[in-house]
Order: C-alpha cells, then sequence, then structure tokens
C-alpha cells in the first residue's frame, strides 16, 4: 500500500505514460583496445566509428580510450534495445555525439531511426565514464506509450491498482487511457 510521503507521487490528474524501454550497460577493458589498436591499426577503429565520429578520433590525445568509450555506449545501447548487435542496430548505425556542453547522446542511421520510431522511444540518455583500466557507458531509454485497458485494477472500496506493482487509495476509476 502505498502510503506517506510516498502517497502524493500519484494523483488521479497525473500521466502515467512515461516508461523506461530499456536500460544497458557495458564496460571495456582498454587494454584490449590497445591490442586490437597495435594488431589492425585504423582498420579497427574505422569498424568501431562512424565517419560522424572519425574526426574526434583523429584529433583525440587518446585515441584508446575514445575508441573504448565509444563500443560501451554502442553496446550498452543495443543491450537497452533488447537486439544486441543485429541489424539495424550495428556499430555503424550509431554514432555518438556530443551538445554544446559536452553531454554525449546519439545520432542514428536512417533505417536505425525508423526502428526507434516504430518502438515508441522517444527519448535517450547515455552517460560514459572512464579510468586508466576501464571504460564504461549506461543507457536508458525513455517511451511514452498510453495506459489503456486494464492498467489499473480496481481491487474494491475504491482502491486501485497496478497489478503486482503497488496500491493506491482514493483514485477515481479510470476509464479508457490517460491523455
Amino acid at each position: 500500500v502505498l502510503s506517506g510521503p510516498c502517497a502524493a507521487i500519484l494523483r488521479p490528474s497525473d500521466r502515467c505514460d512515461d516508461m523506461i524501454y530499456g536500460i544497458g550497460i557495458d564496460v571495456v577493458e582498454p587494454h584490449r583496445v590497445v591490442r586490437l589498436l597495435e594488431k589492425y591499426g585504423d582498420r579497427f577503429a574505422r569498424r568501431v566509428l562512424t565517419p560522424r565520429e572519425w574526426p574526434g578520433y583523429t584529433k583525440t590525445i587518446n585515441r584508446v580510450f575514445y575508441v573504448a568509450n565509444r563500443f560501451a555506449a554502442k553496446e550498452a545501447f543495443s543491450k537497452a534495445m533488447g537486439t544486441g548487435f543485429r541489424f539495424p542496430v550495428t556499430l555503424q548505425c550509431i554514432s555518438i555525439v556530443q551538445d554544446r556542453r559536452g553531454k554525449p547522446g546519439f545520432e542514428f542511421h536512417p533505417r536505425l531511426q525508423a526502428m526507434v520510431d516504430e518502438e515508441g522511444i522517444k527519448a535517450h540518455h547515455v552517460t560514459i565514464s572512464d579510468e586508466k583500466s576501464l571504460a564504461c557507458a549506461c543507457v536508458v531509454l525513455q517511451t511514452r506509450q498510453p495506459i489503456t485497458g486494464n492498467f489499473w485494477t480496481n481491487i474494491n472500496d475504491g482502491r486501485f491498482a497496478i497489478p503486482g506493482i503497488i496500491e493506491l487509495s482514493n483514485l477515481r476509476p479510470l476509464q479508457g487511457h490517460i491523455t
């Protein structure tokens, strides 16, 4: 039963259609990237990076972490999508870009953008971090879908619940979907 300070979180007038589509995290050991760059040179970097990312690679001081961070972010995205790397979710269809403040984000190849749109994904959040022996990234994909049908269940005497999650008191019955 939801009570106390948390009771004010949801009110009958609240929109309840922001949902997490998926969460992905990945870690990369930079020493593995070092070995691959030593063995294959820029050919390896070109397999991981898109043409949009390539200028950053050529200008950066630490190419190993540049590649490791982007690989981790792309892998985390593939996990958040729930597909792994499978067309159109591929290294060459995902670009890591930065806004004017340096915050990382994604740009997608048109085929991947179409898939993201079809899945109803309206926002993405990515964070990238590294230390001497580790590069990591976390991705959260957000969707907005209307709540319809039996999402809220009447459990008698004016109380409603989201089955298996929470129970709320003093809510009005919902008709159709929340808009």
